[in-house]
């Protein structure tokens, strides 16, 4: 089993408030001291719009500044995992997050897009719209508003997902964001005392071949909300550690590859986030000494 040295906390540091954005920054702060919480939350809100939904590149991959489903649903990601939902200032407007979710954001045939119509503006070709969807952001939207919405939130989300639950299956699996959205959903389902079982057969059947690798979501991720075997958690937490730069910090190796000038400035961006969502797992699992 494979531990970093807590001298790694100060090379992060640097890497951070050298290359990462303030959001970042503001985040990892919250880890190291719980003090800083309340301003990751207001860091979050800097993307949040009065229509209840979030943009102005918060997802680094999508410089889309409007309110879409999937910034939206990447900043409750951030709120769940950081446990940012009980201040007062996030509560406020967890609300009219989930009223623009379900009453305003684009959705076509029941689906929330991550690539959608309003996605002019420079972005990685993962948002380029092209009318095709999987199973995330949708399925995590739905899983969030069963964890942190009122009863009208999870009312809709219910709604949803029974206008779609005959169509989640095995071809809307593409990405590993797509396994994550599914546990979310279960991980919702299972608070609020729902039945999951369909859902966590389809799952079962994509944990055996965990270790693959994908850019688009650390399969540690899972963990958050699907308990993986203690076996599979070691081997993947040492591949993290593993797979460490020569400077002692992560790549993020998936360019954009398309005209985009603003590709080359999302890769140095991601130095820093990318480090983040490495410190945040590995501290969580206890493999900072």
């Amino acid at each position: 089993m494979l531990y970093l040295e807590n001298d790694f906390i100060n090379l992060l540091e640097r890497q951070l408030y050298n290359k990462a954005r303030d959001m970042e920054v503001a985040l990892y702060n919250s880890l190291v001291t719980k003090e800083f919480k309340s301003m990751a939350a207001d860091a979050l809100l800097m993307y949040y719009h009065d229509d209840g939904g979030f943009g102005e590149a918060l997802y680094i991959d999508n410089y889309n500044p409007n309110s879409n489903a999937y910034t939206t649903y990447y900043a409750l990601k951030l709120i769940y995992e950081y446990d940012l939902a009980n201040f007062p200032i996030i509560k406020k407007v967890l609300k009219k997050v989930f009223n623009y979710l379900f009453k305003k954001a684009y959705k076509n045939n029941y689906f929330f897009f991550k690539a959608e119509p309003s996605n002019t503006y420079p972005c990685s070709n993962d948002f380029k719209y092209d009318k095709s969807y999987t199973l995330c952001p949708t399925l995590g939207i739905i899983g969030y508003a069963l964890l942190l919405g009122d009863d009208l939130a999870k009312k809709d989300a219910l709604n949803l997902l029974n206008l779609i639950k005959n169509r989640i299956n095995d071809s809307l699996i593409k990405t590993g964001e797509d396994i994550l959205n599914l546990s979310i959903l279960i991980k919702g389902l299972k608070e609020n005392k729902l039945d999951f079982s369909n859902y966590e057969t389809l799952l079962v059947k994509y944990l055996e071949p965990l270790y693959f690798k994908t850019n688009d979501c650390l399969m540690i991720e899972v963990d958050t909300y699907y308990n993986l075997d203690q076996e599979v958690k070691d081997v993947l937490l040492d591949e993290m550690i593993n797979c460490k730069n020569k400077l002692g910090f992560w790549d993020y190796d998936k360019p954009w590859n398309n005209e985009y000038p603003e590709g080359d400035v999302a890769l140095l961006k991601w130095v820093g986030a990318t480090s983040l969502k490495y410190f945040y797992y590995l501290k969580k699992n206890l493999r900072i000494k």
